[in-house]
């Protein structure tokens, strides 16, 4: 007996092509495209001239997702608790932390304070117990003649010797300011290698035969200007310019020295 052929149609790319019933029961009604490959209710897509003599069945209608699984009443609930419990620790744990390190901190603070103190005061250590070791003209040898006279450590004494300090440049005119008197520009070199002290200043003058018309001796407060009023000694190697005011000895004055006592 022949079966008879009805026609359905591929909904995916509208090919229509014969298949039997035996076909159709033997997939529940499933069959695939030939020409797409594709998969499809054969009875839902039968040709209505050709419907078989029995009804196709209905598409199965779609199965609604099942919904996952609800949490447990309160599960919510003791996570945020739990999670609030951690930050807690956490927070707790740090403020230790950092009290901790604050402790700490106080506990060194006087340690270190003491340290510093000491640091601040080892260069002045230094200074007072090796104060006669420094050359004058070094740093060290001049912090020392600044700070000995306040701290009572000794200094370096320079020894004299004749014809340390030199007078040079000398130059005589009248006072601009004062009449009858004269004004004399010298330069004052110490040509020692250590510091000396300023010394006291003979001025002279002397006629035609050599003979002594005038003269007079100036002291340091008398002849150092009060910028150099302030140094403990005339450094060494360096010119120091000076002016001395004195009266005019009048016209037999043809000649003049400045001779630095020793």
């Amino acid at each position: 007996m022949v079966e008879n052929k009805i026609r359905t149609r591929c909904p995916h790319c509208q090919t229509l092509f014969r298949v039997s019933e035996a076909q159709l029961r033997a997939a529940d009604g499933l069959v695939r495209c030939g020409r797409c490959l594709a998969t499809f209710d054969g009875r839902a897509h039968l040709e209505e001239s050709a419907a078989a003599p029995q009804s196709p069945s209905p598409p199965a209608a779609p199965t609604p997702p099942i919904p996952p699984p609800a949490d447990p009443p309160g599960a919510r609930a003791r996570a945020l608790v739990e999670r609030l419990q951690l930050d807690g620790a956490t927070l707790i744990a740090e403020a230790e932390q950092r009290a901790v390190s604050a402790r700490g901190a106080r506990r060194r603070l006087p340690w270190l304070a003491a340290n510093l103190l000491l640091a601040a005061l080892l260069p002045l250590q230094i200074l007072y117990f090796n104060s006669l070791r420094f050359p004058p003209d070094s740093l060290p040898g001049r912090a020392a003649a600044r700070l000995c006279p306040r701290l009572g450590c000794p200094l370096p004494q320079p020894e004299a010797s004749p014809g340390a300090v030199v007078a040079a440049e000398l130059v005589v005119r009248s006072h601009p300011a004062v009449a009858g008197a004269l004004l004399v520009e010298a330069t004052l070199l110490n040509a020692a290698d250590v510091p000396r002290p300023f010394p006291p200043l003979t001025l002279s003058f002397e006629d035609l035969q050599g003979r002594i018309v005038g003269r007079r001796t100036f002291y340091p407060g008398e002849y150092l200007s009060p910028e150099l009023r302030s140094l403990a000694a005339m450094p060494p190697r360096q010119p120091v310019r000076i002016e001395l005011e004195i009266v005019d000895p009048g016209r037999e004055a043809l000649s003049f020295r400045l001779v630095p006592e020793a």
